[in-house]
């Protein structure tokens, strides 16, 4: 199946699929009506760490709920039509709609207390933007050890790869409003590098685009704007993307590649290494239908690690600094931070999976499994959506179960885990392409635009 032209696979057992799809959004309404009655706790007293809420529920922030649905709705059946047909032209409704998400999340957003302005200026919520204003490129990565202790919490628990974006984007612009805004477009392009994966991966640009578009309106994703957190899924699927480019294509350039970007990935977000469970089913998989040779994939494989030696060889050069000794160093401060502030693994080994279910939405998580079995159910066909959807949701799975074994992360994982979160959109996006349903998928956005906007006017995700 060619991946332009998105075939239309046979027909799964609607009746059954489209209960998962009402059950999934009831369950949405559920949890949202839940948290309008301010009974949902998001977080664990025990365990030390508990989004609060900021006001109770008022019935004004419908309205921007309501402005917003039926503008998405609109624009959904605009655009199915084209993602039906044969146009060749796919790449202008996919960057559309990533600009387009940004007037929506404008005007979601409106009943949060907090300007985003305010929140990216703030060292409470986002210490990047002040060290970004102080600091130039060489003394972040020359004098990062040194420096790191007298930086504010977010600045001095991360590795500096999201300083280091900060600090590009002001030489575009020093206004706090601009480069929060700046942020959200980025989160929202990484939606190109989502399309082009699972174009890749299932072979259809239909299920693609519509991955996009749950992508844009993640809850978790969302909840966190304008934080750098949301930008770590763009270079997840970057990351991704190059891994199925190299795969399907043979070809040693796109391996080369994938060794930088990964150098990249752990300097931003180091958790997001979790993908590389991702990264060996795929190519598990290539390997098994014989898009690459063994011999090949050792060859290529040496050349990625090549480029990521060559790579941190020219940064630890030109700059002085050293990603193994600074990442032991933030992983060290990570332990520490959950021994002094009393979090537990144990308590935290549990509610990590639910407050990350919260994250993904919970229509997308009854999704997630209505995808899953239909995916094992129709093996025998041995299409190629059916077991790209098998090797995703066990990569899924897997993911946040070592993402959780690992324990540095107890607690606020709505946040740290956003970009496995925007991976388990897909499944859902599956579900709805196998409906052939706008029907379905209007649902499936309007309860996560719902739950989008009550969450990010109610509950204490980010304070300034």
């Amino acid at each position: 199946m060619n991946p332009r032209e998105g075939g239309n696979p046979s027909l799964p057992n609607s009746r059954l699929m489209w209960a998962f799809v009402l059950i999934g959004a009831a369950l949405s309404l559920a949890v949202t009506w839940a948290t309008t009655a301010q009974r949902l706790v998001i977080g664990s007293p025990e365990g030390g760490w508990v989004y609060g809420y900021l006001r109770p529920f008022n019935i004004n922030s419908i309205e921007p709920f309501a402005i917003a649905s039926v503008l998405v709705a609109a624009a959904t059946a605009a655009w199915w039509p084209r993602l039906r047909s044969l146009d060749r032209d796919e790449w202008a409704p996919v960057v559309a709609w990533c600009f387009f998400a940004v007037a929506i999340q404008v005007l979601s957003r409106s009943f949060n207390p907090f300007p985003l302005a305010r929140m990216f200026a703030s060292d409470n919520a986002s210490s990047f933007y002040s060290v970004a204003l102080k600091y130039d490129v060489r003394a972040i990565l020359g004098d990062f050890e040194r420096l790191r202790p007298t930086w504010a919490l977010h600045a001095q628990s991360n590795l500096p790869g999201k300083l280091l974006l900060v600090r590009a984007l002001v030489h575009i612009s020093t206004r706090p409003d601009v480069l929060a805004w700046l942020v959200v477009l980025l989160s929202n392009l990484g939606g190109v590098f989502l399309y082009m994966f699972v174009r890749d991966l299932f072979a259809d640009r239909f299920i693609a685009g519509l991955a996009v578009v749950l992508y844009l309106f993640t809850p978790a994703k969302f909840f966190f704007f304008p934080l750098l957190n949301t930008v770590t899924p763009a270079v997840v699927f970057a990351c991704a993307w190059l891994m199925t480019r190299w795969l399907d294509g043979g070809r040693a350039m796109y391996a080369a590649l994938l060794g930088a970007a990964v150098y990249g990935l752990i300097l931003f977000e180091p958790t997001a290494l979790v993908a590389g469970v991702l990264f060996a089913a795929l190519l598990m998989r290539a390997l098994v239908n014989g898009s690459i040779t063994p011999k090949a994939a050792v060859h290529h494989m040496a050349i990625g690690v090549a480029a990521f030696a060559a790579t941190y060889a020219a940064i630890r050069v030109w700059f002085g600094f050293d990603l193994l000794t600074a990442f032991l160093a933030v992983s060290a401060d990570a332990a520490k931070f959950n021994a002094q502030f009393g979090r537990p693994y144990g308590i935290w080994a549990r509610q990590n999976i639910l407050d990350f279910l919260y994250g993904v939405g919970l229509c997308q998580v009854v999704l997630f499994v209505a995808a899953f079995g239909d995916g094992i159910a129709g093996m025998r066909s041995r299409t190629q959506p059916m077991a790209a959807i098998v090797l995703l949701c066990s990569s899924a799975v897997a993911m946040v179960g070592v993402a959780d074994a690992i324990g540095i992360n107890r607690g606020e994982v709505i946040r740290l885990w956003i970009f496995l979160a925007c991976v388990w959109q897909i499944p859902a996006a599956y579900v709805c392409r196998r409906l052939d349903s706008p029907s379905a998928f209007t649902i499936v956005l309007m309860t996560t635009l719902l739950q989008d906007v009550l969450g990010s006017s109610m509950v204490a995700f980010i304070e300034p």
